[in-house]
């Protein structure tokens, strides 16, 4: 019975550690690291201020097109002793603006284009955010191949090493191939640590990009295809100079500049306002006057006269924003077209370079074995196997590096042609 309580005990703290370890294990996709990561960015959260911030902008112009009204009590004393009946007061005002020329107009127009600009910028921070996780995510993988490639060459180390150490002792080898042996031993197992630690560092630098917990670990799903055709250098020109963010908030911004040298023009004319009040006095009653209340309706005209060429040194500076802003825009096209053509070919050179890897490996692969058949029948030497191993292990490694930097550079031209990348994810 003793033994039966002992064995369930064990069974309870195993199925307690498993499920402690489940909860704890994230399964995640590339487009669900993307939702995580959006989520839990405080850049992004701060834009989202910003465009609520700019909502009540657009409000508060909007408010212009409407009548102010105020109330406003007094309550006057004097030295006086005497009897003052106007020492209580009420009064309800309004102002109206009736006309100025469309500056309200221009205004309001300037704040929607504010907040479209503002629009955009949170989406290029988005596509950005899309890119840094991609990359995190990609380099994860690209880690975990490289453990794999390592544990891979240090297996094969360890048997050349036993075979060395069994040839030694029937005298077939020297002592030396013995020491060599050990040292490629040696120098595998650096390299498992070397990369076991990037692949340490690779998931802390996704994690904090996605903005888990510490007690949180990721498994990550290998399995990553971008479904991007592979159009022509014009066409991808093209679209992404009617699609980039940057494009459409330099577009928003000229127009800004050609409001804000509107309103600047518009400063030099009168605008008219409707203008009244109500006044109540709460004590004349009391003091035998005939009227508690009165009223005021009037126009105003406002007519700017002088000011010591502040509207002018206005006006210019107005000017000046708009021609800078050509300028900046035909920068803005010159950097555009230079990332687009350069993650164009990028891709097309990757494409190419993995057939090419593909045949490495195939080659490297086959004169390893050559080399080690030759070692185990006695005609070839430890150093041929050691260098045939390095070739098979370069290949490798740089058929791993660029199969990761091909689906990167996907993802660098989907960024670049101002799409977001989760729409382009199978």
């Amino acid at each position: 019975m003793a033994n039966f309580k002992f064995f369930l005990f064990i069974l309870l703290i195993s199925f307690s550690s498993h499920l402690f370890s489940e909860e704890n294990l994230l399964f995640l996709d590339l487009k669900k690291a993307l939702e995580i990561g959006f989520k839990n960015s405080p850049e992004l959260a701060q834009m989202e201020k910003e465009l609520e911030k700019a909502e009540f902008d657009i409000a508060i112009n909007r408010a212009a097109f409407y009548p102010s009204i105020s109330l406003e009590g007094g309550y006057n004393l004097y030295d006086s002793p005497q009897w003052n009946p106007d020492y209580h007061q009420a009064t309800v005002g309004i102002d109206y603006t009736l006309y100025d020329y469309g500056r309200r107009l221009l205004n309001l127009k300037t704040a929607k284009s504010e907040k479209y600009v503002l629009e955009e910028d949170y989406r290029k921070a988005h596509q950005n955010k899309a890119l840094e996780i991609t990359s995190a995510f990609l380099s994860v993988l690209k880690n975990k191949e490289l453990v794999n490639l390592s544990e891979g060459r240090l297996e094969r180390a360890k048997t050349y090493y036993q075979l060395a150490e069994a040839k030694l002792k029937v005298g077939m080898v020297s002592y030396a191939d013995l020491l060599k042996s050990k040292v490629e031993v040696k120098s595998a197992e650096s390299d498992l640590l070397s990369a076991s630690n990037d692949l340490s560092l690779a998931r802390i630098e996704l994690e904090n990009l996605l903005g888990l917990k510490k007690k949180v670990k990721c498994q990550l799903d290998s399995r990553i295809e971008f479904s991007l055709p592979l159009a022509s250098l014009e066409e991808s020109l093209s679209e992404a100079l009617s699609k980039r963010p940057e494009i459409k908030g330099e577009e928003e911004e000229e127009m800004q500049a050609e409001y804000a040298y509107q309103l600047a023009k518009k400063d030099y004319l009168p605008s008219l306002s409707l203008k009244g009040d109500y006044d109540y006095y709460l004590n004349r009653e009391f003091s035998g006057y005939s009227d508690t209340s009165d009223w005021t309706v009037y126009l105003a005209v406002e007519i700017p006269i002088f000011d010591a060429g502040i509207r002018r040194s206005r006006l210019k500076q107005a000017k000046l924003d708009k021609e800078k802003l050509n300028f900046s825009k035909e920068e803005l096209i010159r950097d555009i077209t230079g990332e687009v053509s350069t993650a164009f070919f990028n891709l097309q050179n990757l494409e190419k370079l993995i057939g090419a890897q593909e045949e490495e490996v195939t080659a490297a692969t086959e004169s390893l074995r050559l080399a080690s058949g030759r070692y185990k029948e006695g005609v070839g030497s430890i150093l041929e196997v050691i260098d045939a191993q390095m070739d098979l292990v370069s290949a490798e490694t740089e058929k791993v590096n660029t199969f990761f930097e091909y689906q990167l550079a996907k993802a660098n031209l989907i960024l670049s042609l101002g799409e977001d990348m989760e729409d382009y994810l199978r």
